[in-house]
């Protein structure tokens, strides 16, 4: 039992649930490609960085920012961490006030970080949204990342957010 629990262990849940025959939906299919990670310590520190970063202060953004680089020393890889970071970084300059180049060039490098690992994922493209919208005026290709996140997840809250509130600032 225990060699068969080291098998089971060694692959994705898409692979174990083929194994055992299970079939899955869209919904939970998407919910185990936004996971990213089978390292579940990188995925607990994941959502306590989402967890900061939703409270929207100075501060938890710093949090937040720490939580998602803990999760990345774990699992380069982990493209919804990288999308954490490229969230902080989008609305970090709005809240502080700041327009900071800074900012804006983190949030471009981890959100086009997170496409290029996982190009189905939605959080990247509202993230690139907001950004080309809020920091270079590029309304249209803000248009089309919002578009392309929300046919990516139509459940995916944040696209919608951001898309309303560019929709907001162009008087539409």
């Amino acid at each position: 039992p225990f060699s068969a629990t080291l098998r089971i262990l060694s692959h994705t849940p898409q692979e174990v649930a083929r194994q055992l025959q299970v079939e899955l939906g869209v919904e939970e299919e998407r919910e185990l490609e936004e996971r990213g990670t089978d390292n579940a310590e990188a995925y607990a520190l994941y959502l306590q960085g989402r967890a900061h970063w939703n409270r929207r202060t100075l501060g938890d953004f710093e949090k937040a920012e720490g939580y998602f680089k803990a999760a990345l020393l774990l699992d380069e890889n982990f493209a919804v961490a990288y999308s954490g970071l490229a969230d902080v970084h989008a609305l970090w300059g709005w809240y502080s006030g700041s327009s900071s180049g800074s900012h804006s060039k983190l949030t471009f490098e981890f959100a086009e970080r997170a496409e290029k690992l996982n190009p189905r994922l939605a959080q990247p493209h509202a993230t690139l949204g907001w950004a080309k919208g809020i920091f270079h005026s590029d309304w249209e290709g803000a248009e089309l990342e919002f578009d392309t996140a929300i046919t990516l997840n139509p459940n995916y809250a944040n696209g919608y957010h951001w898309l309303a509130d560019m929709l907001l600032i162009l008087g539409r």
